[in-house]
């Protein structure tokens, strides 16, 4: 039900802008015997949930059934349910789904059962959840008028942001912060109504800092937020304008409502598609999709999709999950993905109501590392054995729309606004059930330095004290001239006692200033195999041909992870904390 109210959401914002292009449903109005076939359970919740004079709470089956095509039909035309539509869409079976408009809830037709409820909305579920009065009545918002002028910024011309029409308890101007003149990522939200009252400026200052909405002379471009109680929403403002094209180069010439250009520009423009036969003085483009995703399951629910803003597009794949999630069928390169909540929506990269996980790889100066997204969420310790988990928005509330009393927050989360976490995926546990038999895969170190980047590294080994509790010291990779023998003296790893080699590397950015070093941390995973006893895991170190330290072959019971699969790798490096700026 959340992943259908977010399309819903979506569709009514598109439609507040003015665009086709986020569009995700369209509705047909239900005739009222189709909803006379309903079950009274359905029935009784919109009548619980719509300002009625009746309470259906108080009423028995039999009054319900007799008196509810009276109680909804449209007065206009008898043959419909008045403001009720189906939710269609390609990918939701037919009929399955019900909006009513006039008081802005979303229904599933069939029954749902979530833990020991049986309900069709979650407005009824929160309710039931924790007890407390239905919010009845309509859901209204102030529409903004507003008269968008023409603005004279750093001597370009153009139309201001537009805000007419949207809903102002829901809309936000976002502004940038600007430091030594440039523009930088930190965002400065401003409501609608705060920015218009304010005299609708394109830069504010506040507090000593100083914050930019727009400035199109340089390609700064107004940016809003629609936020609704599922979504959140990106738009930018693009001025009306025409456009001409000069070899690989294209022109935009900003003009006003009658297609007069403002900046004196010469010769021949085309006008935009999108502004022929209006006086539109400018268009809302949607920035990005959504921020979250969910499942269509009777007991659905949303979290954040994977967050990719930083990562290493051309470094990067995705790890695609075969038909049954028992390993990956395909990897995508995430600068070969245009749109990663469209991708997210057809392909089977993840899914958490199935504990399907994000995975990603990261193959970078001959290093191979996986990560694992893990949405903001929230839980709760039902039991010694038992922990109910739920995904939460980042003010902490869960995002389906539920209540969810006594929530703790991880550590994690606590005072910032993640949606989510990459964690390194083969970072060692003690999970492991049997003593590790030594094999003699020298960790391989070529791959860390090498001819591109060995002017710009340090590696270093990292020794364990004397227990194998912590490390006692460091060796530069580079003053060692035999490996192998200093692995046989020295304690930088012992597998046998799960003690793992790790080394630090330091990139010096190519600078003389320690301040600029970043420095990350990778353990050496030898070649393995793995077998799942009950809640722990049996290990088996391996060499290249899959031969134990015995000489025997695996055994049959145990798996080969992804990453030596079809392979002879003897072992691979994989990052043990997300890299960080050296402090």
């Amino acid at each position: 039900m959340a992943g259908v109210r977010e399309l819903v959401d979506l569709t009514n914002v598109s439609e507040q802008m003015q665009s086709d292009e986020t569009k995700k449903v369209s509705y047909e109005q239900v005739l009222l015997e189709d909803a006379e076939k309903w079950k009274v359970t359905l029935k009784r919740e919109l009548i619980n949930w719509g300002d009625y004079d009746i309470k259906a709470n108080e009423l028995s089956n039999k009054y319900i059934e007799d008196d509810f095509a009276n109680l909804v039909k449209d007065k206009e035309n008898e043959a419909y349910v008045k403001g009720i539509y189906y939710i269609k869409d390609g990918n939701l079976k037919d009929k399955t789904y019900i909006y009513d408009k006039v008081y802005d809830k979303v229904y599933k037709i069939p029954v749902t059962r979530i833990w020991k409820y049986k309900v069709h909305s979650v407005h009824e579920l929160d309710y039931l959840q924790k007890g407390g009065r239905r919010n009845v009545g309509k859901v209204d918002y102030t529409s903004i008028t507003q008269n968008a002028e023409l603005k004279t910024i750093n001597g370009l011309k153009y139309y201001e942001p537009d805000l007419n029409h949207l809903a102002k308890e829901v809309t936000s101007l976002i502004f940038y912060e600007k430091v030594n003149g440039n523009i930088t990522t930190t965002e400065h939200p401003v409501s609608a109504g705060q920015w218009i009252s304010s005299g609708k400026p394109n830069q504010i200052a506040e507090n000593g800092h100083t914050y930019v909405l727009y400035d199109y002379a340089n390609q700064i471009w107004a940016n809003i937020r629609i936020e609704t109680s599922s979504i959140q929403t990106n738009w930018t403002w693009i001025p009306r304008y025409e456009y001409s094209i000069s070899g690989t180069t294209t022109n935009i010439a900003f003009v006003d409502t009658q297609d007069n250009k403002l900046n004196g520009e010469q010769g021949e423009f085309t006008k935009l598609k999108n502004f022929e036969g209006n006086n539109k003085k400018g268009m809302w483009v949607s920035k990005y999709e959504p921020t979250q995703k969910a499942t269509t399951n009777a007991s659905s629910y949303s979290y954040y999709i994977p967050d990719i803003r930083g990562l290493d597009k051309e470094s990067t794949e995705v790890a695609i999950y075969n038909e049954d999630a028992t390993g990956f069928v395909e990897y995508k390169k995430l600068s070969e993905i245009p749109n990663i909540s469209q991708f997210s929506q057809n392909n089977n990269w993840f899914d958490y109501y199935n504990q399907r996980w994000a995975n990603i790889k990261v193959t970078k100066n001959g290093l191979e590392t996986w990560w694992v997204w893990i949405p903001r969420y929230g839980y709760k310790n039902l039991s010694q054995n038992s922990t109910d988990l739920i995904f939460i928005n980042t003010a902490d509330n869960p995002l389906d729309g539920t209540s969810f009393k006594d929530l703790v927050i991880p550590e994690v989360f606590k005072g910032n606004d993640k949606r989510g976490i990459w964690v390194s995926k083969y970072e060692p546990t003690s999970t492991q059930q049997t003593v590790l038999e030594d094999i003699n895969n020298l960790p391989d170190v070529s791959t860390l330095i090498t001819n591109t980047n060995k002017d710009k590294v340090k590696v270093y080994l990292e020794l364990y004290n004397e227990d194998k509790t912590g490390f006692s010291g460091e060796v530069e990779l580079s003053s060692i001239e035999n490996l192998e023998q200093f692995a046989k003296v020295n304690k930088w790893y012992d597998y046998s006692e799960k003690a793992w080699a790790n080394v630090k590397v330091v990139n010096t950015q190519g600078t003389s200033s320690t301040n600029d070093d970043i420095e990350t941390w990778w353990v050496w995973i030898p070649r393995y195999a793995y077998n799942m006893v009950g809640n722990k895991m049996d290990i088996v170190l391996l060499d290249k041909n899959n031969k134990t330290p015995n000489g025997k072959d695996m055994p049959k019971s145990y798996t080969i992870p992804e990453a030596f699969k079809d392979n002879q790798k003897e072992g691979i490096w994989v990052s043990k904390y997300e890299p960080t700026e050296k402090k």
